[in-house]
């Protein structure tokens, strides 16, 4: 039960930091430390991001950092695929959706360190989003190049929801910093707005099928909240570029790690 609890609070703290990493470190955190099947794992991993990512999308919208259009948009789609990424989930063997979840841990945080690397953790160049906000006003400009990139992050996001048990953030977050002017901070937010519902309507579902969710899992639950709760304050502390690079190591190192687990 104390590992559990530390694993949630860890989890709460990166989702904060990153409005991502706490998702997709809780399904590896609960499988390699707690003892949880991958299968066991993704509801515990849903409910627990669901809930702390509502705590902090509730805080950031009260502060104006979220593009809540943009949000709403990409939940709408992601809604829509989580259920198909639940199918997917039942159809497929455990160790295959290690190594997918894997593949992508590690995709994306490469993706992420390049980012860090070639623009210093500043806005990306504006000439290379698809979303650009409009000086005047400071919400996006709603072309047909940015719907469609923000929609295509939904569906993503909402497919590996649904099949891995986690909230999407860790793609969310670098699909808006690639295709968006805005800063880290506004894509945590941002981030967290959409995990939060589109873990939850997938959390619900879930449950409401009958799954059990052992005394671990709680914990782990409860402590997630409040590692979100406490992390908020150190994210207002914590440059963007050093958030970017924490999370890339992070999710380097734990897909790493149960990969060789999983396959060796």
């Amino acid at each position: 039960m104390l590992v559990s609890a530390i694993c949630g609070v860890l989890s709460g703290v990166i989702l904060a930091l990153t409005g991502a990493g706490g998702g997709v470190l809780a399904t590896p955190l609960l499988v390699l430390c707690v003892g949880l099947s991958p299968r066991e794992a993704a509801p515990v991993s849903l409910v627990a991001v669901a809930l702390a990512a509502a705590v902090g999308a509730v805080v950031a919208l009260r502060t104006g950092q979220v593009r809540y259009r943009a949000a709403g948009a990409m939940a709408m789609v992601g809604v829509l695929f989580a259920p198909v990424g639940l199918r997917v989930a039942h159809g497929l063997p455990s160790r295959l959706i290690v190594v997918t979840f894997c593949g992508v841990m590690l995709i994306v945080g490469a993706r992420m360190l390049a980012q860090v690397v070639q623009q210093g953790g500043d806005v990306p160049a504006s000439q290379r989003c698809a979303c650009q906000r409009d000086p005047d006003t400071g919400r996006f400009r709603w072309t047909f190049r940015c719907s469609v990139s923000l929609a295509c992050t939904g569906a993503v996001a909402g497919l590996f929801t649904g099949m891995l048990g986690v909230g999407g953030g860790f793609l969310i977050v670098p699909a808006l910093r690639q295709f968006t002017d805005i800063e880290m901070p506004m894509a945590a937010a941002t981030s967290l707005s959409v995990v939060a519902l589109v873990s939850s309507l997938t959390a619900a579902t879930t449950l409401a099928s009958g799954v059990y969710v052992p005394g671990a899992g709680w914990s782990f639950i409860a402590t997630t909240v409040l590692g979100l709760a406490g992390g908020r304050q150190l994210a207002q502390r914590v440059p963007s570029r050093w958030s970017q690079i924490v999370f890339s190591v992070l999710v380097f190192g734990v897909a790493l790690v149960w990969l060789a687990k999983s396959l060796f």
